[in-house]
């Protein structure tokens, strides 16, 4: 990567910028941390916020310098990751940095050379190094073994676990999306897709198999449900409709789908002579992020499940385990793609589910651009991942638009939330009077009212017409109606 790239980037999960060479168990952890995961970059002489090149000049001893971090590195890491250091003058400014890179390790986990694998291995959450807890650990010696969580063999099932019917479906959705010859249900098969495998002189699924195709799968691994909520308003404090979606994953998507057309508002379009139904939301988005977490979550991270949360002004969808490797929420889009469980990939592209690797964000980003919403937010915690899909247009960004007191803020920001208000509770919350606070709830419920048909009018064939004409209504009535009540 190009050094002025890499001086671009934020702080994070590939990236850390040092003022001043730090303390060296401090170094320790950075480089610990990038070797446990995707690698890194390290910049010596930039300081992160604000951004800026602090450099060292030539007087200052570079090569005592890359000694010192060499040293420091081959004496508190074990093992010894692999790296490089390199001086970069950058003549704009007329200083020296130091760029330490920090490639993937082979020989996970690495760990403080004096401390315990438990107690001194480190992963990179955002732009901290964090202790690295069991599980991780454990996922990181698999990484070493070249493993993956979903290729392991679950010991206490047999063959006999997996149901032929399901595997039958998903041999003729093969053949009906990639043209592949239909095979019949046997263990050979079985074991060419890494559904079972041999341990112990005995077969059993590996984790993925099963998975994919017991019909129960969530009574062994809780963790393959997918919790499903619509909520009142813009908080969690009300729930209207609630699900746990469970069963084999190659149904699981279409579920979860159910849900979020039962939960959403929708009308129609006319496409040639065919009227289609059109979701406030574009549907092929939301699915191809419930396949992304569906497939791609930490299957190893056990009480914790993908959460599927619709409110009034947006979606969110998190999945246990953050980017895998060196993705990072700036490359996704890019067809950049690193698999975390491919016994499930594998069988979710041979169906179609996965169009092709690396794809379905870029998908994802095109269908919310095509419909004219936001860009999706997306957070990458280390512990989780999450993409936000928010609706075009927030009561909260149309209400900038209006010359909105203080009390009437008020009152619209409680109704949101509530669902209603009482005149007294009004009058409390702006310490005015009950008429006065009767005239604004009312116009609150006339703003929300046209938000609300704003909202339906944008996933209906009027589409259009709320791009271009609706708004310039609401900026025009709205006012009328609020010089009306007063």
């Amino acid at each position: 990567m190009d050094i002025s790239e890499i001086l671009e980037k934020p702080e994070g999960k590939q990236h850390d910028f040092k003022e001043e060479f730090p303390d060296g168990k401090k170094l320790a952890r950075t480089v610990i941390s990038f070797a446990n995961q995707g690698g890194g970059y390290i910049c010596f002489g930039v300081k992160d916020e604000p951004r800026e090149i602090t450099g060292f000049d030539e007087s200052q001893d570079l090569i005592d310098l890359e000694e010192q971090i060499s040293s420091h590195i081959y004496d508190l890491v074990t093992p010894t990751p692999d790296f490089e250091i390199a001086t970069q003058y950058l003549e704009n400014h007329e200083k020296h940095i130091l760029l330490v890179e920090v490639f993937p390790g082979r020989q996970k986990p690495y760990h403080i050379k004096d401390k315990s694998v438990e107690e001194g291995t480190y992963i990179r959450v955002g732009s901290e190094n964090r202790l690295a807890d069991e599980q991780t650990i454990e996922e990181l010696k698999r990484q070493a073994r070249g493993e993956s969580f979903d290729e392991i063999p679950v010991g206490t099932k047999s063959i006999d676990d997996l149901s032929e019917k399901l595997f039958e479906d998903f041999v003729a959705k093969r053949k009906e999306v990639r043209d592949v010859n239909e095979v019949e249900y046997s263990e050979v098969q079985l074991k060419q897709l890494d559904l079972v495998t041999e341990s112990a002189g005995a077969t059993h699924p590996t984790i993925g198999g099963f998975l994919l195709f017991n019909e129960e799968p969530e009574e062994e691994f809780p963790q393959v449900i997918v919790r499903c909520a619509r909520f009142k308003g813009l908080t969690m404090e009300e729930t209207i409709d609630e699900d746990e979606k469970g069963g084999p994953l190659i149904k699981l998507p279409d579920e979860v789908m159910k849900f979020f057309k039962k939960n959403v508002n929708r009308g129609s379009k006319i496409e040639g002579t065919y009227r289609e139904e059109a979701y406030e939301y574009p549907k092929l988005a939301i699915r191809e992020a419930v396949i992304n977490a569906i497939c791609h979550r930490d299957y190893s991270i056990q009480g914790s499940e993908v959460k599927f949360a619709i409110f009034d002004d947006r979606i969110e969808l998190s999945s246990p385990g953050g980017l895998p490797g060196r993705l990072s929420v700036d490359v996704l889009g890019s067809g950049v793609s690193e698999i975390r469980n491919p016994v499930i990939a594998r069988v979710f592209h041979q169906m179609g589910l996965i169009e092709k690797y690396g794809s379905g964000f870029q998908k994802i980003f095109d269908g919310i651009e095509v419909r004219g919403l936001p860009d999706p937010e997306l957070l990458d915690t280390g512990s989780f991942f999450k993409i936000a899909f928010r609706l075009k247009e927030p009561i909260e960004e149309k209400l900038k638009e209006l010359d909105l007191d203080e009390d009437q803020e008020k009152l619209i920001q409680y109704i949101q939330e509530k669902g209603n208000i009482s005149t007294s509770r009004g009058a409390d919350l702006i310490g005015k009077t009950d008429e006065t606070a009767r005239k604004k709830i009312r116009l609150s419920k006339i703003i929300m009212l046209f938000m609300n048909i704003f909202h339906l009018a944008a996933s209906s064939q009027f589409y259009s017409f709320t791009i271009v004409l609706f708004p310039r209504l609401f900026n025009r009535f709205t006012p009328v109606v609020f010089d009306i009540l007063q």
